[in-house]
C-alpha cells in the first residue's frame, strides 16, 4: 500500500465542509468562530495525514514526503491547507455530496498507516463528514430507515429468503 499527502485544498474542503454542516468533531471547535474552527478541523487532518505518510515511509524526511505538496515542510503544508479551509468556509468549492464522500475515502486511505488510525479523532472526523455528505443525497429523506414486513417470521430451516421477491419494480 502507497500514502502521500493529500493537496492543501482537499484538506481544506474537508475542514471547511465539516464547519459549515456541522458535522466539526465537538473536541476541535474553538467556540463559535467558523473561521478558527475550520482551521482547526484543517490542522488535525494534516496532521494525521503526515503522520501516515511518516509511518509508511519512515525514511523520507520533511519536505521529501510523496504528495501534491512534497519540498514544502509540514508546517508550510498545515498553514495551505487551514487558509483554504478559511476560504471555502465563505467560499465553498462546488462539490457535490457524493464528491465530498469520495474525498473522505482518498483522505482516509492516505491516513489509515498509523497504528491508531481507527480510535483517532481524525478518522471519527471522517465518519462524521461522511455522514453529513449521505444525508446531503438526493432521495436520503424519503429513503427506507427500519425495514420491516408483514411476512411471518421464517421456520429455521424452511430455505432461503428471496429478498428480491418482496420488491417491486
Amino acid at each position: 500500500m502507497s500514502a502521500y499527502l493529500c493537496n492543501s485544498e482537499h484538506i481544506g474542503a474537508l475542514a471547511a465542509f465539516a464547519v459549515n454542516k456541522s458535522a466539526a468533531l465537538y473536541e476541535w471547535r474553538e467556540g463559535i468562530n467558523t473561521v478558527d474552527n475550520a482551521r482547526t478541523v484543517a490542522k488535525y487532518l494534516a496532521g494525521a495525514n503526515i503522520a501516515s505518510v511518516s509511518k509508511r515511509y519512515p525514511n523520507d524526511e520533511e519536505g521529501g514526503r510523496p504528495g501534491q505538496i512534497a519540498n514544502t515542510s509540514d508546517q508550510k503544508y498545515i498553514d495551505d491547507c487551514q487558509a483554504w479551509a478559511e476560504q471555502y468556509v465563505f467560499q465553498a468549492p462546488v462539490l457535490s455530496p457524493l464528491s465530498i464522500y469520495s474525498m473522505t475515502l482518498c483522505f482516509e486511505y492516505q491516513a489509515c498507516e498509523v497504528d491508531e488510525w481507527a480510535d483517532s479523532l481524525a478518522f471519527r472526523q471522517i465518519r462524521w463528514i461522511q455522514n453529513a455528505a449521505v444525508r446531503m443525497l438526493p432521495g436520503f429523506e424519503e429513503s427506507v430507515r427500519d425495514f420491516s414486513t408483514d411476512e411471518p417470521v421464517p421456520t429455521p430451516g424452511s430455505g432461503p429468503v428471496l429478498l428480491s421477491a418482496m420488491f417491486t419494480c
